[in-house]
């Protein structure tokens, strides 16, 4: 990997250094435009003066742990403010007019540009920790920057004293303005607050746990009352199974009971038919007192009775009395078999009945746990809108104190004050155009232009010059590599061109050396002062 790495660079110097003598000429010729253009640019730049001014803050009397001033805050900001201002049509109109700046640009621009041309001449910037700025000031005579730079500290002390004095006041009329508004703005959120927890009692965040622990409750006594349901169903089917049976059996006893009777009846009659023959034939021969008479008559009347009471049986059989006949309404068992089925029907009603209301329970704790997520959302939002709003209610309210005891502060001209400490003096050296900086730019400008030109053309051209440049892009493998021959009318065209080139970068760099040698004997801004001579010259011709 070093080797290949080692290589690669070896081929990359390789090609530049084959770039650089094919195009030789366009490097050289290239340069020569950039290298005039730039020293060009140094002759005819006007030097450039630079004055400044040393404004220093000194702090308010009366100690802040007693007074806050209103005025505070970053004094970067405090200080872009007053430049503002400074820095207005309005005040530099009056500054250029007081001391005649740009006489010539006021004949040729309007006041709005020639305003904006000293307004970019003018810079402010602080220095240590930001308690101390320096005014500074551009133009092209020393002396006249020097005074207007001064002008220009005096006008910032004073629009510092006036915008402390009117933002005092305009900070108590607003806080006072705010606190009015910010007061209705607190009693409407109070009113929304107190009206969304009305309208969503139950569904409140803080009533979230109870909601869940109510749930859990309704949860179990739906539980218990569908086992109680279905308790009550499976004892139903058991009643309902043992009042089948007991009516089964009934049947069945009044069927063997019928057909007993039955069997009875068929045979009472002939036996007393029998007995009445029997004591007819015993009365023809004997008397009434006769023993077997006495005996006969006695068997008739048990017959009878016996009779009467089969009678009876059936009768009350017929009527429903009996109680081995089936009647469901008067058998005990079945009657109370049925009383425990209406009761257990009745039971399993009301369960569902509760099982109903229980379900409507839940579902309307579950909406409101559901819906707790939505209502908590609503009532952080406007909770937190009551917080800022309160919030910022009891800052107004200490801000507006505050903001009164300070406008009193500013009006006694106790509070924050600019002073100059170091006055402008006027400069020695001008600042621009900075020579060395703009050769070394138009050096490297030059090269890279040279290079940027050589390389386009090299690209440009289609001609490869490297077999394996042919090998990657074409995809084909170079068998052998013929060099060129030029003929003798090639040749002597070549030489004619390279003299030709010769020349003119000997004529380009000569003039380039001219305009060095005048720019280190005149100085930067020299053809600008020819220039200027000849046209006042011409002007007075």
């Amino acid at each position: 990997m070093p080797g290949q790495e080692e290589q690669k660079k070896n081929i990359d110097l390789s090609f530049y250094i084959s770039l650089c003598l094919r195009r030789k000429w366009t490097i050289i010729l290239s340069m020569i435009p950039i290298l005039i253009a730039g020293i060009i640019y140094l002759l005819y730049t006007p030097k450039i003066y630079s004055t400044s001014t040393t404004i220093v803050l000194i702090p308010q009397q009366i100690p802040t742990n007693y007074v806050k001033p209103t005025v505070t805050g970053n004094i970067k900001l405090r200080i872009r403010t007053i430049w503002q201002e400074i820095t207005s049509r309005t005040n530099l109109e009056k500054v250029i007019q007081q001391f005649n700046l740009y006489p010539k640009l006021r004949q040729q621009l309007p006041m709005e540009s020639v305003v904006e041309y000293m307004r970019n001449q003018i810079t402010i910037n602080s220095k240590d920790r930001g308690n101390t700025f320096i005014l500074t000031y551009q133009g092209r005579d020393p002396v006249l920057i020097t005074k207007v730079t001064n002008a220009l500290a005096n006008m910032f002390i004073e629009q510092n004293l006036k915008l402390r004095q009117l933002q005092a006041q305009t900070t108590t009329d607003f806080l006072e303005q705010q606190l009015q508004q910010v007061a209705q703005q607190l009693k409407q959120r109070e009113d929304a607050l107190r009206k969304f927890k009305m309208e969503h009692m139950g569904e409140l965040p803080s009533q979230e746990s109870a909601n869940l622990a109510m749930l859990q409750r309704l949860q179990d006594q739906l539980n218990n009352v569908q086992q109680s349901i279905n308790n009550s169903q499976d004892r139903l089917l058991l009643l309902e199974r043992q009042l089948t049976e007991e009516e089964q059996r009934l049947k069945n006893q009044q069927t063997a009971y019928i057909n007993s009777n039955n069997i009875q009846n068929s045979k009472q009659p002939l036996t007393l038919a029998a007995l009445y023959a029997k004591l007819k034939a015993l009365r023809a021969k004997y008397t009434d007192q006769y023993p077997d008479v006495i005996a006969l008559k006695r068997e008739i009347e048990r017959l009878k009775k016996q009779q009467q009471e089969a009678n009876k049986s059936n009768n009350s059989t017929k009527k429903g009395n009996n109680p081995l006949v089936f009647n469901p309404k008067q058998n005990s068992v079945i009657v109370a078999l049925k009383y425990q089925i209406k009761n257990t029907k009745l039971e399993i009603k009301a369960l569902n009945a509760e099982k109903e209301r229980l379900q409507k329970q839940i579902d309307i704790y579950n909406k409101r746990i559901e819906d707790t997520p939505k209502v908590e959302e609503q009532l952080v939002e406007l909770t937190r809108g009551y917080n800022t709003v309160r919030k910022i209610y009891d800052s107004l309210l200490s801000r507006k104190i505050a903001a009164e005891q300070a406008q009193a502060l500013e009006q006694l001209q106790e509070g924050e004050q600019f002073r100059v400490i170091d006055p402008a003096r006027i400069p020695q050296k001008p600042i621009k155009p900075k020579i060395k900086r703009i050769l070394i730019i138009t050096f490297i400008a030059a090269i890279a232009f040279a290079f940027g030109i050589a390389f386009i053309k090299d690209v440009m051209s289609g001609v490869f010059y490297d077999i394996e440049e042919i090998e990657r892009d074409l995809g084909i493998h170079v068998i052998a590599c013929v060099p060129f021959i030029p003929t003798p009318e090639q040749k002597r065209k070549k030489i004619l061109k390279n003299v030709l080139l010769s020349c003119i970068a000997i004529i380009g760099y000569c003039c380039v050396f001219i305009l060095l040698f005048l720019l280190w004997k005149h100085g930067a801004g020299s053809l600008n002062e020819i220039l200027t001579s000849l046209k006042n010259k011409l002007s007075l011709i």
